[in-house]
């Protein structure tokens, strides 16, 4: 399980390789310079003018007096811009402490053997522990997770198996990844299997 420190340095590291070929455009430091002088310069003209527009309102209110005043005319709110919300994705890893997870039942757990799951089995029996499927199709009985650190994941539950799978999606925004180990799993132990991957 990475702590925060060691889960801060690879997200700097995975943002530096990331930006590595960004270079700023030549003359963009003098640009933003130069457009901060104007803000500045806006900004103390209207501290200046803010106040004779004030005394100039008041005054004039004071000389025309009371009067009848017509209505405002209805002003038209601008629509808010949308833009388009991606869903959080993460890659599975499986945490170097994965002989702490209780034994599964294989008789019950389903494993298929194909190049899409990983089974890890620990022990002096080598019992089966956690089972991750890397593209399975989110069911219609999975319901939301609440995990700490880690939106948007959902879940279920098999009593008769014992066990609970956690789905979460993958960077291809299409398939899942189901995640599966015994029911009394506590949720601490689950979070160290994710990592964001967008």
């Amino acid at each position: 399980m990475l702590t925060d420190e060691q889960l801060t340095d690879q997200l700097r590291l995975a943002f530096d390789q990331a930006t590595r070929d960004i270079t700023p455009a030549p003359g963009l430091g003098a640009a933003v310079r130069r457009r901060h002088r104007q803000g500045r310069r806006r900004a103390g003209a209207v501290r200046v003018a803010l106040p004779v527009a004030a005394a100039a309102c008041v005054g004039g209110a004071v000389v025309s007096g009371g009067g009848h005043r017509a209505p405002a005319p209805n002003a038209q709110r601008p629509t808010p811009s949308v833009s388009p919300i991606r869903p959080v994705s993460y890659v599975v890893t499986v945490p170097a402490q994965a002989e702490s997870f209780s034994c599964l039942d294989g008789n019950s757990v389903p494993v298929p053997h194909d190049a899409a799951t990983w089974v890890v089995a620990t022990g002096p029996d080598d019992c089966l522990t956690i089972v991750v499927r890397t593209d399975v199709a989110l069911p219609g009985s999975a319901r939301p997770f609440s995990l700490a650190g880690v939106p948007g994941l959902y879940e279920t539950k098999d009593a008769a198996a014992n066990t609970r799978t956690i789905y979460s999606r993958n960077a291809d925004g299409r398939s899942w990844s189901a995640l599966t180990v015994t029911a009394d799993t506590p949720d601490a132990k689950l979070r160290s299997f994710y990592a964001p991957s967008n």
